[in-house]
């Protein structure tokens, strides 16, 4: 699962970045982060049945042995532009073995929440 269940913006605030840390529980119910420099990590954000950000590229942590599982996503002019609300953001990670993986994970849903607050 993600650490991260709700992020906080302000309406166009070009820029803005967003921190986040994979961390899938194990079998033995562990959390563990993984190195995540060669997966390809994307970001949805999505209100009702409209998609706003589709897929966006994410950067992970260049220090891996330090950072696992961490990485960023930073808003461009365009991607920041949505109106103040509460919005479904969802992590999309394709690991080295090809496997896809959605997080935040948790037991009632499998995203988390951005809030976009007014200028």
């Amino acid at each position: 699962m993600s650490r991260n269940v709700l992020f906080t913006m302000t309406q166009g605030e070009t820029g803005k970045v967003l921190w986040f840390k994979f961390e899938p529980t194990g079998l033995d119910g562990v959390p563990t982060a993984p190195d995540i420099s060669e997966w390809v990590i994307t970001l949805s954000v999505t209100k009702g049945s409209t998609t706003y950000i589709n897929e966006a590229v994410c950067v992970a942590d260049a220090d891996q042995e330090a950072n696992p599982g961490e990485g960023t996503f930073t808003f461009s002019e365009e991607q920041a532009d949505l109106s103040p609300g509460d919005y479904r953001l969802r992590f999309k990670g394709i690991d080295d073995g090809g496997n896809i993986l959605y997080f935040p994970s948790l037991p009632n849903r499998t995203y988390a929440i951005l809030k976009v607050l007014a200028q």
